[in-house]
């Protein structure tokens, strides 16, 4: 019975070790940078956020990578869609 439960793992493991180093660990170390100064030393809380939120360069910036995805999206489903048919 214990063989049966432990098999799978053998199956999954690796994948989700893949994962972990190549995904959530970067995303981790991602968030944690994102909350220091540009030389990564000092701790400023979400002045980076407040930044980024206020600027008018960052929000036209935010604004045409909205615009990119959605123009993308649309073209490639559509063009997906289009040849399956």
């Amino acid at each position: 019975m214990t063989k049966n439960k432990i098999v799978p793992w053998f199956y999954v493991g690796p994948a989700l070790i893949f994962l972990g180093f190549f995904l959530v660990f970067p995303t981790i170390a991602t968030i944690q940078l994102s909350f220091l100064d540009a030389r990564s030393e000092n701790f400023v809380g979400f002045e980076n956020y407040e930044f980024a939120f206020t600027s008018d360069l960052m929000l036209q910036a935010f604004q045409n990578n909205l615009i990119w995805l959605v123009i993308f999206i649309i073209f490639t489903v559509g063009g997906g869609l289009a040849i399956a048919v």
